[in-house]
């Protein structure tokens, strides 16, 4: 499989940031998604990019702890990416309308595409329906999909090793 740069919509964002970042949150973010978005972010080689309307929405949480950990992870120097086109982006966002309803979804597909993403990661099952219908250069995909795609052998080292004191120090459930 060839590699390409990946983005992830703002529900992966938040399991992903879930289940890295609280005891709590770690248990109940062990569902097939959430162990895949964090393996795929422990054993993956590409980076994880944000683009800005994913950004934005993190800023729509109310919890303050929740919300500031978003927008560390979102935040261009660490994963977030700029749109290049804005004019191009909004036309391509608004030509999306009649196959899909939800404005961010839209906007998180034409980003994704300005940005020359390859991949968008998303469970969400409607906006999975615009994967093929939309004549994208971006593919959309579960992230347990891309998990087994990637083809991992069992056993094989994580690139990148939770932090001391992360949550997930405690925890094997992520470990492939």
């Amino acid at each position: 499989m060839q590699l390409s740069r990946i983005g992830i919509d703002s529900n992966c964002l938040s399991y992903l940031i879930d289940s890295a970042s609280s005891e709590a949150r770690a248990k109940t973010a062990t569902s097939e998604e959430g162990v895949a978005l964090v393996r795929i972010w422990f054993y993956g080689t590409e980076r994880l990019h944000v683009t800005e309307t994913v950004a934005a929405e993190c800023f729509e949480i109310k919890d303050p702890e929740r919300k500031a950990i978003h927008a560390a992870f979102t935040s261009q120097s660490y994963w977030g990416v700029p749109v290049r086109n804005a004019e191009a982006v909004r036309k391509r966002a608004d030509a999306l309308k009649h196959l899909h309803h939800g404005s961010g979804d839209r906007f998180a597909l034409a980003e994704a595409e300005d940005a020359e993403l390859g991949i968008l990661l998303t469970y969400d099952k409607a906006f999975l329906k615009l994967d093929g219908l939309s004549n994208s250069t971006v593919r959309l995909v579960k992230p347990s999909e891309y998990w087994k795609e990637l083809n991992l052998p069992r056993g094989v080292k994580p690139i990148v090793q939770p932090a001391f004191g992360n949550p997930l120090e405690n925890h094997r459930w992520w470990v492939w």
